[in-house]
């Protein structure tokens, strides 16, 4: 997304842009982009920035169609531990 969002003339460098994981839902991962444009180019780049970043996972992305698709996220043990030898059960 952000080789999307650099490609753009239209969105403004400062303040930076940002993407960023809302959300790991049932059946999708929502992001948020955030990219800084003239107020008068504002709903066109909207329009260009959903479909160019549609069209890219369409031609690049490898997801699971799954409806069923389950994520488990984990916490890191703390560095020290990693170092002593110490492996999560």
């Amino acid at each position: 997304m952000n080789d999307i969002i650099s490609q753009d003339e239209r969105i403004l460098a400062e303040p930076a842009s940002q993407v960023v994981v809302a959300e790991l839902a049932d059946s999708s991962v929502n992001f948020i982009v955030r990219a800084w444009t003239k107020t008068s180019d504002f709903w066109a780049v909207k329009c260009d920035m959903t479909e160019s970043i549609k069209n890219r996972f369409d031609a690049e992305a490898s997801v699971s169609r799954s409806r069923n698709a389950r994520y488990t996220l984990s916490a890191a043990k703390p560095q020290h531990e990693q170092l002593n030898g110490v492996r999560p059960d």
